[in-house]
């Protein structure tokens, strides 16, 4: 009676499924709602400037921006979520000041 089965612990075991790693169908809703937008803008902006290169750089500096801020990591975060953990993780934070002598101040 010498049999131990071993445990198998998965790695990287996500909570839903991705079409692209880290991006799933909610973050292509997403990125496809911020991909009509962005496209108004770009193409007002276009308007305004009299030059679609304007336009066409908005175009790709917030398409880039939207897909790296939607997009999750291996932690199964976004980087929305990190900055939220962040702000919160701040708010809660106690900060006590001190002087060189060791007494606190107020």
């Amino acid at each position: 009676m010498d049999s131990k089965k071993q445990l198998y612990i998965p790695v990287k075991t996500l909570d839903s499924d991705d079409l692209i790693e880290g991006i799933g169908i909610l973050e292509i809703a997403i990125c496809g709602v911020a991909l009509l937008i962005i496209l108004i803008i770009s193409v007002i902006l276009a308007r305004i400037f009299t030059n679609n290169l304007v336009g066409i750089g908005f175009a790709v500096f917030s398409t880039i921006a939207t897909v790296s801020t939607i997009r999750r990591d291996n932690c199964n975060e976004n980087l929305i979520q990190k900055i939220m953990f962040i702000l919160r993780f701040l708010k809660k934070q106690k900060i006590y000041l001190f002087d060189r002598s060791g007494e606190e101040i107020l």
